[in-house]
């Protein structure tokens, strides 16, 4: 079975995303999630959990971020509480919590743990997590590999933005402004703009050096589920209710049309046309999918849907070749900069910035202002209306049943039929549609008790299937396999004493602590497989580059056998981590 993973930064989108058809969500609590902007109470993670459960949805717990000594009890009370409001799982980075007392809940390990191997993703596996969730990077031959080598399940990313180094071992964010990312505080430097310099002579001035296109491999599902993956992932757990809606909604019917088994049930029906380009992006791209390559940085990057080329600049508007609807509100993008519309007329524009306008730009729309997508999903329902008693079958062949009494049988037995057709037909604002009312025998009843039956009966059903929903149980222990290394170094993130105690459990004689309690000089702050020498055609060049930001100046190194780049914070640091 195929599961699609749709992220909630709250309540309403979490919802949301359930009636747009996800078969699982990812959810963050007020505290310990790798975004810290993106937290909900307990109270509204246990009502999630209630209506999610309904449709077989599962719910899961972020608790992906390092901890410190100081965060350990509440972090243990805090899983307790989750798994008390009805959470399935937990995805996590911190191997601390392993060493903690925690409920029989499945546990997942998170991006972060830096999934990017056979062996790395066979030892989590030894650990006793249930889920892998793989490095972005990864190709789909790699992919296939690692599924060869495990049995685990396998989570993988297809859509949405992409975080360009390797997940858990980033550290620029920290480096800059104290914002660690294991932290869920990234301040996003790779998004910022960067000057280059090539043996001290400058050769980019303030360009997105690091910023990559956002991920989107909705026409690569069938490979993906066929090298052996079986949760589908929409990152953004810190984007709006139309974002999760409108790509839910579309990965849901690509899904649907490959003619996979859902892990949920139910039928979602988009009220609108599902189309990622109606929401923010940055450029689409497969990113690493096939092989190595060029992974289309944003030096010169446009995003959303085409809307025209400049043809006209006036002091405070441009003028496009075509003409196309846009609204107030509207975000477009150009080159390598963007802005809102203020207003427009015909083909005329009138941006709240003039930034990089030239004729012959292309101009894209990023943002839809008018769009407001929405669904809204389903169970079928048939209804038996028998002597004495009503019979509501789902369709997973759930029944209930309620007994009604009558006086008499109708004179117009036709006419009474079809008031009970019509009374007993209203799925109303339940979760049920009704397909068919099937009926044995036509008593007089008044309209007002049909009604009353009719909610008692959903009712009496919708309670049957929240008392049927099973929660996963993790059937394996927490063991402590042995570690390739003795030693191991500050990318292991070690923040805290049980994870400590944890890697000594693991055969770890010495141990560093994370870069967060201690910024080691000559730290590597990012390895990654995008590679800024290759995406400029200098492959295989020996001239020294580093990279500048706010006066900060970073060491460009490159492994060109792995085709990886390094971020160096003065100097050289060898490679400890798999």
């Amino acid at each position: 079975m195929v599961e699609l993973l749709s992220p909630a930064a709250n309540l309403k989108s979490g919802l949301a995303a359930v009636e747009a058809g996800a078969d699982a969500l990812y959810v963050g609590a007020e505290v310990f999630g790798a975004r810290q902007k993106a937290g909900n109470s307990l109270e509204d993670i246990g009502q999630l959990c209630r209506r999610a459960h309904l449709f077989g949805v599962r719910v899961y717990l972020t608790v992906n971020t390092v901890l410190y000594d100081r965060e350990l009890c509440r972090a243990e009370e805090l899983i307790w509480q989750a798994w008390q409001s009805g959470v399935d799982a937990l995805i996590v980075q911190d191997m601390g919590l392993l060493e903690m007392s925690l409920p029989p809940v499945e546990l997942h390990a998170s991006t972060q743990t830096f999934n990017l191997t056979p062996d790395k993703v066979r030892w989590l596996e030894d650990v006793g997590f249930q889920r892998v969730v793989l490095e972005r990077s990864l190709s789909v031959k790699e992919i296939r590999k690692i599924r060869e080598a495990t049995n685990v399940e396998l989570e993988a990313f297809v859509h949405g933005a992409i975080c360009v180094g390797y997940s858990g071992q980033c550290y620029l964010s920290e480096a800059l402004c104290h914002r660690s990312g294991n932290r869920g505080a990234c301040a996003q430097p790779c998004r910022s703009r960067w000057n280059l310099y090539r043996s001290g002579r400058l050769i980019e001035q303030n360009k997105a050096l690091l910023s990559v296109s956002d991920m989107n491999l909705s026409e690569r599902l069938a490979e993906l589920v066929d090298a052996g993956v079986t949760s589908l992932k929409i990152e953004g757990r810190l984007k709006d209710e139309n974002y999760v809606v409108n790509n839910t909604a579309y990965y849901s019917n690509k899904i649907n049309e490959l003619g996979f088994e859902r892990v949920s049930k139910g039928t979602s029906t988009a009220l609108f046309t599902p189309d990622p380009a109606k929401s923010f992006s940055r450029r689409f791209s497969t990113f690493l999918f096939d092989k190595r390559k060029p992974t289309t940085s944003l030096l010169n990057g446009t995003s959303g849907e085409f809307i025209g080329k400049i043809v006209a600049i006036g002091r405070d508007y441009i003028e496009l070749d075509r003409n196309f609807s846009i609204n107030n509100g509207d975000g477009l993008s150009f080159a390598a900069s963007g802005t809102n519309v203020n207003a427009s007329e015909g083909r005329r524009i009138f941006p709240n910035a003039m930034n990089d306008i030239e004729l012959g730009v292309e101009v894209y729309r990023n943002f839809d202002n008018s769009f407001e997508p929405s669904a809204v999903r389903k169970i079928d329902v048939d209804i038996e209306f028998l002597d004495g008693i009503i019979v509501a079958k789902d369709s997973t062949e759930l029944t209930a049943h309620i007994e009604y009494q009558y006086d008499e049988l109708a004179n117009n037995s036709e006419r009474a039929a079809e008031n009970i057709r019509v009374a007993m037909g209203k799925g109303g604002d339940t979760i049920f549609n009704i397909v068919e009312v099937e009926i044995k025998k036509t008593p007089f009843l008044p309209i007002s008790k049909l009604n009353d039956l009719r909610r008692n009966l959903l009712g009496e059903l919708t309670q049957k299937r929240f008392d049927q929903y099973q929660r996963p149980i993790r059937k394996t222990t927490i063991a402590h396999p042995e570690l390739p290394v003795a030693k191991i170094d500050y990318r292991y993130n070690v923040t805290n004493r049980l994870s400590r105690q944890f890697y000594e459990k693991c055969g770890a004689i010495q141990v560093e602590q994370g870069y967060e309690l201690e910024a080691a000089r000559g730290a590597e702050l990012m390895r990654t497989r995008h590679c800024i020498r290759r995406e400029l055609g200098l492959c295989g060049d020996q001239e020294s580059l580093y990279i500048e930001n706010n006066g900060r100046r970073f060491i460009l190194e490159f492994d060109c056998r792995e085709c990886e780049m390094m971020i160096i914070n003065y100097g050289r640091n060898s490679k400890n981590s798999f």
